[in-house]
């Protein structure tokens, strides 16, 4: 399955020390441990709890999850969970992600790897979206550079009461020409 998501050889090549497997058990204690301080906030905004038990629920709740390692270590997560309705036709993925300082180290072979996982969910969804913490800046940006739109007017507020805003990208196969 991750040979179909990016060329691991050309990957290897660019970024030696980068690699994507599959997340690990022993991956939620070192990544709730060493969060960036953006993405515990935004955990503890949107659950009310522990980072960890945000991050654990997220990761149950997950069809489809990736960790990305520097030197076998876990810097980024992301995951997908399939939303799709009873009676809709176009499927639909929740998408999120979370990352350690290290990734600000590497931004452009994580935003390659992004730009891949998108790619390779977008071969089972017609629209990737969640809701992203208002106050959380850094975040949208990097989404914005992935491609995603955001709705300002459709928000939740979390139990935490924190503003969360929608957020969604359209597979580009499935838009139809007029």
């Amino acid at each position: 399955m991750l040979t179909s998501l990016i060329n691991l050889d050309e990957m290897t090549r660019r970024y030696p020390d980068i690699q994507i497997r599959e997340y690990l058990e022993s991956d939620l204690d070192y990544l709730s441990n060493n969060l960036r301080e953006i993405d515990r906030k935004e955990l503890e905004a949107l659950f009310d709890t522990s980072v960890k038990d945000g991050l654990e629920y997220s990761i149950e709740q997950t069809d489809d999850l990736f960790v990305v390692t520097h030197k076998q270590i876990p810097c980024m997560i992301f995951g997908v969970s399939d939303r799709t309705e009873n009676g809709e036709c176009a499927r639909s993925g929740l998408i999120w992600a979370v990352g350690t300082p290290e990734v600000y180290k590497h931004k452009k072979a994580l935003h390659e790897i992004s730009k891949n996982v998108i790619n390779h969910w977008f071969k089972e969804y017609d629209v990737l979206f969640n809701y992203i913490w208002d106050d959380n800046k850094l975040h949208k940006n990097w989404l914005k550079s992935l491609g995603f739109l955001f709705f300002d007017e459709d928000y939740i507020i979390s139990p935490a009461e924190e503003k969360f805003i929608f957020f969604c990208q359209f597979n580009p196969n499935c838009l139809e020409e007029d």
